[in-house]
């Protein structure tokens, strides 16, 4: 269980090193406009012969006409959402501050898929209900409940044993805030890059890419990432990363995490 519950640990710890970067603002795309307007411009100049009167009129419904290209500016949309800037601030700050933030919400469910290098993948459900309840569903079925200071609850066939309230305190630990901040100490950032902005299932997102370096005990795991935080509450909505794969080298595992956030979770204890 801790295995597979250090797969969504994995997923805030990247997403806690994928910030130390700089953020390249995407200025190209004002570029864009400045030069449409002037090639429809020279058109006007064209026609030198001031023999007719109406092809002056007609030179005006070309521009008119230009209206089409400030039309084309607008599928230059993407930008058009990059005009609300991501929050202000260092990347690290306000990337760790989201991934910290995960599980202070009331409630929150966070799906974990790897795909490992050998062609298998495992889901693991992990909910979480403020302040002491958790719900964790493990790729096999298996599933346990967690309510601290009380036990960790293992679903055997049709009957629930707990293994006790250490266990729930020890489970609960690996998601403190502490816990989480010491575990970046084992994580080297390479670069970090904003991307811009995007969506999720129609909200809209604030992106950024990194590369990090794993020390795994004297084995060093590179990784790739990408991150998507609201843009209107900050939180983590999505995380993706590649890394290289320890049972099948020279290859590499595919992770995605998303989170909801504030569902109408009800955790309770087995009787």
């Amino acid at each position: 269980m801790k295995r597979l519950v250090m797969f969504v640990i994995v997923g805030l710890i990247m997403g806690l090193a994928a910030c130390g970067g700089n953020a390249p603002a995407p200025t190209a795309a004002p570029a864009n406009p400045p030069t449409a307007v002037s090639g429809n411009a020279a058109a006007p100049t064209n026609p030198p012969a001031p023999t007719t009167a109406s092809q002056p009129t007609a030179a005006p419904a070309q521009p008119t006409q230009a209206v089409e290209p400030t039309q084309a500016v607008a599928p230059t949309a993407a930008p058009v959402s990059g005009d609300v800037k991501p929050p202000e601030g260092a990347p690290l700050d306000v990337v760790k501050k989201a991934m910290l933030n995960v599980f202070t919400a009331n409630s929150v469910r966070a799906t974990t898929i790897l795909q490992s290098a050998n062609g298998e993948s495992q889901t693991l459900l992990l909910e979480f209900v403020k302040p002491d309840r958790m719900r964790i569903v493990q790729p096999d079925g298996g599933e346990q409940i967690a309510v601290k200071g009380k036990g960790v609850w293992r679903k055997v066939g049709d009957k629930w044993e707990n293994q006790g309230a250490q266990m729930a305190d020890m489970l609960f630990g690996l998601f403190e805030t502490s816990a989480v901040e010491e575990s970046l100490q084992a994580i080297q950032v390479d670069s970090v890059q904003f991307v811009g902005p995007d969506l999720v299932d129609g909200k809209p997102m604030f992106v950024y890419t990194y590369k990090t370096t794993v020390d795994m005990g004297g084995t060093k795991n590179l990784g790739t990432g990408k991150i998507w935080l609201g843009a209107l509450d900050g939180r983590v909505y999505k995380g993706e990363s590649d890394s290289e794969s320890l049972a099948m080298p020279g290859k590499t595992d595919h992770t995605i995490v998303t989170y909801e956030y504030d569902l109408p979770l009800d955790i309770q204890a087995p009787e």
